[in-house]
């Protein structure tokens, strides 16, 4: 299956990082943590902020295809073809409210981070 021409044009807009299966640094890219599986999506996304993300939705909803989102590598799919896999390293906000209890955690923190910053909180 060729890459839709919407995701290959929005290559050169993106400001984050956008591989296709010919580029520098894919094959490293589309590796989860989990090397037992073999996942190679049409492509790998790492937005840079939220317009790169809504750009992103736009172009593969107008093409048909699918988006799998995986943080820090895991949640292997080796039913990644025809899709474009997202890591949302950029999206690392991590804000703990200690009084009110609350932490906001963005969807490229990881787990280590969140354990760090309410270690010693109660």
């Amino acid at each position: 299956m060729p890459t839709p021409p919407a995701i290959i044009a929005l290559q050169e807009r993106f400001t984050g990082t956008l591989l296709l299966p010919d580029d520098a640094g894919y094959e490293e890219a589309r590796r989860p943590w989990n090397l037992v599986v073999e996942q190679r999506p049409e492509a790998v996304a790492t937005p840079a902020d939220v317009e790169d993300l809504r750009a992103l939705l736009i172009a593969a909803r107008e093409s048909g295809v699918r988006i799998a989102i995986q943080p820090g590598g895991h949640g292997a799919l080796d039913s990644l073809r025809g899709a474009v896999l997202v890591r949302m390293g950029a999206f690392d906000a991590l804000e703990v409210d200690v009084e009110s209890g609350i932490a906001k955690i963005g969807a490229g923190v990881r787990w280590g981070s969140v354990v760090e910053a309410l270690e010693g909180t109660g």
